[in-house]
């Protein structure tokens, strides 16, 4: 072992304390739910300027089984949490169903207590008119947002005697902690079962301690690495970057097992020592190569405007990078460690199971090179089916959705749902001009009237607005109505600091928004947008049917988290097109550039494109919706399905360059490099399958999906490729000296 290789383990033993503890501490935080949402869009603009005027949406629904209007504990834990806000500023405003029975049922309102109750039903009241809840904004929650929840379940706790589980939370305050916990709690339990699934594959092929723990060992930094730069730039893991550390491992340790693969059969020859040095060199460029096109697959992502997906390409391309150069850092200290000679020989008899499984390879090759036009024109017609699929595809982000059924979050939704009504707020603003002569009880009457509109739609069972705090519109006609009507216009004056105070109104420079929040299921798919748009439109219908309001130049639109959470789907959509256009675009001419022909590039890219257009394009035939976690599967499987492809091209154009023919050449690749081939794809394949297992669905789908993927990348390397290697299409593959003397 050189004084490089010693030194390499040096500094990595160094750094690895520091690693260990950036794993120990870095935080699973996942930000806001709306942070995710693409800038710049129409539906993000609407929303942020409303986020502007009327305070970040921050807020938290509390109910139980029990929280009736009746029950003493409403009230009791609502003035214990306005009580901490002496002591923490994380509880901004706590309202509950009694007091705003209350406040409608008394003076100057006095509205019969059954009217107050079917205007408040689907917000504070359920349908029962008994249930009940508590909304609570929080603000200063910042990057945590479980601080807030905690301090609220501690004091339900200690006034009420209620725990977390007895609880039934909604609201975007408990979303973000939902969703933090759920992707925590994805790496505590299954980052080290990945590893050890990938170790094991690779154990059973190597059978070899010394080999196995050298792979293993490099693999096992990078990933500590990763967590590393996650912590020294970001700060935390988001709900994409979870995967990243073990992506990176598998990732690693398939680079190790080939480069390994180098080495040992140089070593059978001149010794390990020796044989490590010449496998290196021998590998570094497919290697490299590898490591590139798969960069560049992952940086791809950076194209989306959804956060999480942007930086889990940038960081993961990073970290792969990163660990290309550690592989070829560490990699030949670990194989040499504990070596006193040079000449020292690897084993020279591989394991019977690999010898089996070599044998299996080898019978599937004879049987692509007997019938190379078959088996292309059956994988091209599978991929052109496959790829027609495409069209039905569709994307979905919705907060359910990331939940299994028996998730707290969705035990909690249904309930809520069943026993107050719909969990989802869409925003409608009403644009007074500073300029419109119509008084505050005309406003309020059409704020009202929108209101009642909205309310008679399907699906909305709960509105609220100034409109709800204010009488219900009367005919003027009789002495005893005017009189009572220009009472309310006085008292209508003074309470438009109050309807300002609880974030009902926002006034600037003269011109008034009148907000009117409408609810809508959380459970199901349901396109939020488009519901929006057709609310608003019918809403600017009844202002232009009446005569006093039509030429006042009234706007009216709508908003909401949801609303733009769709328009965050169709961006998936684009994004999921557009990375993939992009990592294909950078890498075909790489491999035209590797291959130097053009025709040789464009061809050697189909059975990397195989894996995709056939998986997606199933998903589209099946009417399977891409979510969050599956978009970013497409152009990490383009990067990795290369690596593949590029390692058994390499030893393809070896073998021609010893004057091998076609199908000799093809049969030395699958020799050199196809066990290589199984033993990576198992690899990864089996490390991500782990997190499949996570009950936190992007997680699951995403490490699933991507197995898949692999897999069938693997059958474009050893079916596809070969194939059109051995067919007449495979001399664009011959450098050109040969090809002139093949057609002379």
């Amino acid at each position: 072992m050189s004084r490089w290789n010693r030194l390499a383990l040096v500094i990595a033993g160094l750094a690895l304390p520091w690693m260990v503890w950036a794993a120990i501490r870095i935080d699973m935080n996942s930000g806001r739910v709306t942070d995710w949402l693409p800038q710049g869009r129409p539906a993000r603009v609407r929303y942020d300027q409303f986020v502007e005027q009327f305070g970040i949406d921050d807020y938290l629904i509390i109910s139980w089984p029990g929280c009736t209007l009746d029950n003493p504990c409403v009230t009791q834990l609502a003035d214990a949490l306005r009580a901490t806000r002496a002591t923490s500023s994380v509880v901004r405003e706590v309202k509950t169903g009694p007091e705003t029975i209350d406040e409608l049922t008394s003076p100057p309102l006095r509205l019969p207590r059954n009217e107050a109750l079917d205007r408040l039903e689907g917000i504070f009241v359920g349908p029962d008119h008994e249930t009940t809840c508590l909304i609570v904004r929080t603000e200063n929650v910042g990057d945590d947002p479980s601080r807030a929840l905690e301090l609220i379940c501690r004091t339900a706790k200690d006034v009420c005697g209620k725990s977390r589980d007895d609880l039934r939370l909604g609201g975007s305050t408990f979303e973000a902690v939902a969703l933090n916990e759920a992707s925590g709690r994805a790496v505590r339990r299954y980052a080290v079962p990945a590893g050890l699934a990938s170790l094991i594959i690779a154990a059973m092929f190597l059978r070899d301690l010394r080999t196995t723990v050298s792979i293993f060992a490099v693999s096992a930094f990078c990933q500590l690495m990763a967590i590393g730069v996650l912590d020294l730039t970001l700060g935390r893991m988001n709900v994409l970057l979870i995967v990243m550390p073990t992506l990176v491992y598998v990732l690693t340790m398939s680079g190790a097992i080939h480069l390994v693969n180098y080495c040992l059969d140089e070593a059978q020859q001149v010794g390990l020592g020796e044989g490590v040095r010449l496998g290196m060199r021998a590998g570094r460029v497919p290697c490299v190569l590898a490591s590139v096109t798969t960069a560049i697959g992952l940086l791809s992502l950076c194209v989306s405007q959804v956060q999480p997906v942007s930086e889990f390409g940038l960081y993961s391309a990073i970290c792969l990078v990163l660990s290309l150069m550690v592989l070829f850092f560490l990699l030949p200290g670990c194989l040499l460690f504990g070596v006193a000679k040079s000449h020292w020989h690897a084993q020279t008899e591989p394991p019977q199971f690999t010898r089996r499984v070599k044998s299996g390879l080898r019978s599937l090759s004879e049987a692509v090179i007997a019938r190379p036009g078959i088996w292309s024109a059956s994988l091209i017609l599978l991929l052109v089916v496959g790829a027609a699929g495409l069209w039905r595809l569709r994307t979905v982000v919705d907060f359910d959705q990331m939940f299994p059924e028996s998730s707290e979050v969705i035990r909690n939704y249904t309930w809520l749902e069943d026993h107050l009504g719909p969990m989802i707020p869409i925003e409608l603003l009403i644009d007074v001009p500073a300029d419109s002569p119509r008084t505050t009880r005309e406003r309020v009457e059409l704020v009202q009237q929108i209101e009642q509109h909205l309310a008679n739609l399907p699906f909305v069972t709960g509105t609220l607005s100034a409109a709800t705090f204010v009488p219900a519109i009367t005919k003027r006609g009789t002495l005893r109505t005017i009189l009572r009507n220009r009472l309310g216009d006085r008292q209508l004056e003074k309470r438009l600091e109050g309807f300002t105070d609880d974030g009902l109104l926002f006034t600037e420079d003269g011109q008034q928004r009148w907000r009117v929040t409408f609810r809508l299921p959380a459970r199901g798919e349901w396109n939020y947008l488009d519901i929006s748009h057709d609310a608003a439109a019918a809403a600017q219908a009844i202002v232009a049917e009446q005569d006093h309001w039509r030429d006042q130049h009234v706007r009216i639109s709508a908003t909401g988290m949801m609303p733009v959470n769709d328009e965050t789907n169709q961006q998936l959509f684009e994004d999921l097109a557009r990375s993939y256009l992009m990592a294909f675009v950078l890498i075909c001419p790489l491999m035209m550039i590797i291959l130097r022909s053009v025709p040789a590039g464009l061809v050697a890219m189909l059975p990397n494109v195989l894996p995709t257009l056939l998986v997606f394009g199933t998903l589209g035939w099946l009417d399977r919706s891409v979510d969050i976690g599956t978009v970013l599967c497409a152009s990490v499987a383009l990067g990795i399905a290369v690596d593949d492809t590029v390692h058994f091209l390499t030893w393809f154009r070896r073998g021609l360059s010893e004057g091998q023919p076609r199908v000799q050449a093809v049969r030395f690749a699958y020799d050199r490099c196809a066990l290589a081939m199984l033993q990576t794809t198992l690899i990864c394949g089996c490390g991500m399958l782990v997190f499949g297992l996570s009950d936190f669905v992007p997680a699951s789908r995403f490490a699933v999906l991507l197995a898949i993927l692999l897999a069938t990348a693997l059958v474009g390397d050893l079916l596809l490729l070969p194939a059109l290697l051995c067919s007449p299409v495979g001399r664009l593959f011959e450098p050109r000296r040969r090809q002139g003397i093949s057609s002379a």
